[in-house]
């Protein structure tokens, strides 16, 4: 029998990581910040056993697998300065792939999920395995509802971004009407030799390195290089409050994405009047720089704005409107701030030095775009995430499910953040909510 040489069973090398990508990579190795993930919940025209919807659900992600070739690869040497994506060999997506039950069922018309805030909390606290599979899905349901499922995906942020999230679950649906329960589905996947997309960094040609980054805030607190721990909690706004704050935003000359920085802030000033109102706001930039909207990456920039310590104030939305539209004004010339992150030769070793900082951060991910049309429909989303260590005292992820439900995300690091500290600046956004569209009834 002929010997197989020891490169063959090498998985395949692909590229070196970009410096936008290391800077996630290392903060996963060093258990700072974890994972991103997106929540959508599924509703089937047609009752389904539980088998049926296990054998669906593989059947879906395994089309997507050939879609997306990012989702076959991992990160090795993480802990160094050359981080490189290589090829998995192969997938098994019982590993991946986790079914649970849930205590209570799925209520629609709920604007809290406690339970599914545990399990997003749970799982943002658990690192990814070195050179295993950098995502993860669980699916929960109840028995009583055979028919609705909520999809629950987790991903090393090296790998994907939030818009990346909406991406999946778009194509997810669209693979998810397209498959059926006749189809032979084997649990092991065999990635196809693809290429994955290119690294920011690479199609910003010729780089602009800005000498003074304009997401860089003053240190609030002790350096911090210990794994955190993070929490999460959600609330949703729903489809007639949501309407309701749209014409509010329209009729003062500004949108969603502006006021929410505002509306955070005038909810500081209420309950925890000590923290800084400094906000980061991440950019996703597809659709400026030319890259493939369908492409599952690592494709944003980030900037900050100073917001006043205030009651809801329409001028500073519409300030923080204009600075975002200047911003990616700057980024259309080549000035983009993660670029700098290519004057950092030691990306671990700068964190093991950064300062907390304080402020938050609010990334608004727009509505969820279904996929093609069929048996079963997308309806709420949560978008999700790990509290980043060395990063805002907490953050703020907004997304929009084809339900018409408006989901805030708050997810912040224990210890640093105390739970009623939170809970209060949560209950100040629902009472600011409240006086922003006129319905204290309908929040």
């Amino acid at each position: 029998m002929d010997r197989i040489s020891p490169e063959v069973l090498l998985p395949e090398k692909l590229r070196y990581l970009g410096k936008l990508e290391q800077f996630s990579s290392a903060r996963h190795h060093l258990g700072l910040f974890r994972s991103v993930g997106i929540s959508c919940t599924f509703a089937s025209s047609d009752s389904l056993s539980d088998s049926s919807i296990r054998h669906l659900v593989f059947a879906a992600v395994s089309k997507l697998l050939h879609l997306h070739p990012t989702l076959s690869t991992t990160i090795i040497n993480e802990e160094s300065n050359n981080p490189y994506f290589v090829r998995l060999p192969s997938i098994d997506l019982e590993q991946v792939v986790k079914f649970v039950e849930r205590l209570t069922p799925i209520d629609p018309l709920s604007g809290s999920d406690v339970e599914l805030d545990t399990l997003l909390s749970l799982q943002h606290n658990v690192s990814f395995p070195i050179r295993q599979v950098q995502w993860k899905i669980v699916i929960s349901s109840h028995s009583q509802f055979p028919r609705l499922f909520t999809m629950s995906l987790f991903f090393h942020h090296a790998l994907a971004d939030g818009a990346s999230a909406l991406i999946f679950m778009r194509d997810f649906h669209t693979a998810l009407n397209a498959v059926t329960t006749a189809e032979s589905v084997p649990h092991t996947f065999i990635p196809i030799p693809a290429a994955i997309p290119q690294t920011l960094e690479s199609l910003c040609s010729p780089p602009t390195l800005p000498t003074k980054s304009s997401s860089d805030t003053k240190p609030s607190s002790a350096t911090s290089t210990s794994p955190g721990t993070s929490n999460f909690r959600s609330l949703a706004l729903s489809p007639l409050t949501t309407t309701a704050l749209l014409q509010t935003c329209k009729a003062h000359s500004t949108t969603l994405g502006a006021v929410f920085p505002v509306i955070i802030a005038s909810a500081i000033l209420r309950s925890s009047p000590s923290l800084s109102t400094e906000c980061v706001i991440p950019i996703n930039l597809r659709p400026y720089l030319g890259i493939d909207g369908d492409s599952i990456g690592v494709y944003y920039d980030g900037f900050s704005v100073s917001l006043p310590h205030g009651e809801i104030n329409w001028d500073a939305a519409r300030k923080v409107g204009s600075d975002i539209k200047t911003h990616l004004e700057g980024v259309k010339e080549g000035h983009i701030n993660v670029l700098k992150f290519q004057k950092i030769p030691d990306m671990i070793e700068m964190f093991r030095h950064r300062e907390n900082k304080g402020g938050f951060d609010v990334s608004n991910l727009g509505r969820a775009k279904p996929g093609d049309e069929g048996k079963w429909e997308m309806a709420r989303c949560t978008f999700n995430r790990s509290a980043f260590v060395g990063g805002g005292d907490f953050t703020l992820g907004i997304v929009m499910g084809r339900d018409g439900w408006l989901s805030l995300g708050f997810a912040w690091e224990e210890g640093r953040m105390g739970r009623e500290v939170m809970e209060g600046i949560m209950g100040s956004v629902r009472t600011v909510l409240e006086e922003v569209v006129g319905r204290s009834n309908s929040v």
